[in-house]
């Protein structure tokens, strides 16, 4: 239980494992706006990316595919944002919601929202991190059905912290906190069928991953 004025929440600095794969973008538009493809700048891993263009009228049947910006802190009011455009997302049969991510962190129960909201959406969903998925971002990524890093991207970092009053120093939570991050990490990246033990070790720096983080 989270006492009045305090959050769960992680640290919104620091930094995370590096898993750079090599991925540029080009677009840039407002939040939940959806581009039209007017080509395909090449991707990673099957992906896409959109540059907006001028389109006539026989473009105007081609795909839809809607970029999402997940960055600064991850707060509540960004939960119901991002369902509410998978959801729209997924009434209009768009191709693809590519999420761009670049945050430091901020609520549990935000990112458990938008977590679950990515694992039940029927659109294909690309985390895009440019440049950094810390924290509350690395739960948001590793429920995309895709992920793709720009050159130098950071992933990680995910230990959940008390956070108290403005100013005040962010405090350790309990073990059982630990534990129950660490399983929706691991859940998380189970239903995309990624290694759960690297999801668990974003969590807690005492998890054993075998021939990568070894301990002694």
């Amino acid at each position: 239980m989270v006492g009045e004025g305090r959050q769960l929440g992680w640290p919104q600095h620091g930094a995370g494992s590096v898993t750079p794969t090599g991925a540029t973008c080009a677009a840039s538009v407002k939040r939940g706006h959806s581009l039209r493809w007017g080509c395909m700048l090449a991707a990673v891993i099957g992906l896409w990316a959109v540059v907006p263009v001028h389109l006539s009228s026989a473009q105007q049947a081609r795909p839809v595919v809607y970029l999402v910006p997940i960055e600064g802190v991850i707060d509540l009011g960004l939960a119901p944002f991002a369902e509410r455009i998978l959801d729209e997302a997924a009434a209009r049969d768009a191709t693809a919601v590519i999420l761009e991510i670049d945050t430091f962190g901020g609520r549990v129960d935000a990112a458990v929202l938008i977590r679950d909201a990515l694992l039940r959406s029927k659109v294909k969903t690309v985390a895009f991190i440019n440049k950094r998925a810390i924290s509350a971002g690395a739960l948001i990524s590793l429920a995309a059905e895709n992920i793709v890093m720009a050159e130098g991207g950071t992933i990680g970092a995910a230990t959940p912290v008390q956070i108290g009053l403005p100013g005040a120093p962010a405090q350790p939570v309990e073990e059982k906190t630990v534990s129950y991050m660490r399983k929706e990490f691991r859940a998380t990246a189970e239903a995309r069928k990624r290694p759960p033990l690297l999801a668990e070790a974003m969590v807690d720096a005492d998890v054993e991953v075998p021939g990568l983080i070894e301990k002694w």
